[in-house]
């Protein structure tokens, strides 16, 4: 005698939530695929191996209202003497130590350029996750002072209060008055750069930010100046690059 079909095959609502629990974990198995898939795995890895706060920069720079914690800085790279320093366009005539930290007196050269410039760099390339200060000065032939960071620059008018940051002809802020009143004679440049992420400061207040449209490679930093005349000498000094 034939057995009954439920019995040699399990009644059938048996068979079908055996058919709906294999469905479920198909879906659940893609899902979760599909999550790690975008996940942004590395910044996981980074966070869990302390990255950020550990390094003296919080999480995210938006919460950055002033100069980070600089002695939390992995490494410091301080101009003490024109030893310290890879000059272009131009040359050292005045080095002025002081207790506060070296001063030096920057020459701006003829050479076949659309304007004249001279910049004074560090010697050793940074990673982009640094912040960079350093007090300028231009004399009646400067046009701007500057902080040059990696494919970018905090421009300030040498006369007058607005400012500038230039990434390239197509990523930059117009020219803006300052939020902040600048000092007579020497003020304090900052710059602030992580990753695509930059910060600028004058007298250590925060000015302005801008996103860079990629992540630049490691390279110098330093000063930069424009002038209008030949023989322009901007001065600057405490030129210090802090890397976290």
């Amino acid at each position: 005698m034939t057995a009954p079909r439920q019995a040699r095959h399990g009644h059938p609502i048996w068979r079908l939530l055996v058919r709906w629990s294999i469905i479920l974990g198909i879906v659940a198995g893609v899902a979760t695929l599909l999550s790690f898939a975008f996940l942004d795995v590395p910044a996981i890895l980074a966070k869990l191996a302390g990255n950020g706060r550990s390094h003296g920069l919080p999480p995210s720079l938006d919460s950055i209202v002033g100069v980070p914690d600089l002695s939390a800085a992995t490494d410091v790279q301080q101009a003490r003497s024109a030893a310290d320093l890879v000059v272009i366009g131009g040359s050292l005539v005045g080095v002025d130590s002081t207790p506060s930290g070296t001063y030096f007196e920057l020459q701006i050269q003829q050479e076949r350029r659309t304007y004249l410039w001279a910049k004074a760099l560090v010697n050793r390339p940074v990673a982009p996750r640094f912040f960079i200060t350093a007090w300028l000065m231009g004399d009646s032939s400067t046009n701007t002072l500057e902080i040059e960071g990696l494919d970018v620059a905090f421009l300030l008018a040498n006369t007058g209060s607005e400012y500038m940051i230039w990434n390239n002809g197509d990523n930059y802020t117009p020219w803006r008055p300052l939020p902040v009143k600048r000092l007579p004679g020497f003020n304090a440049l900052g710059l602030l750069q992580v990753g695509r992420k930059v910060r600028v400061f004058l007298n250590s207040q925060l000015i302005d930010s801008l996103t860079l449209w990629s992540t630049p490679p490691s390279g110098r930093v330093g000063v930069f100046f424009k002038a209008h005349a030949l023989y322009a000498t901007p001065r600057f000094g405490r030129l210090s690059v802090y890397e976290f």
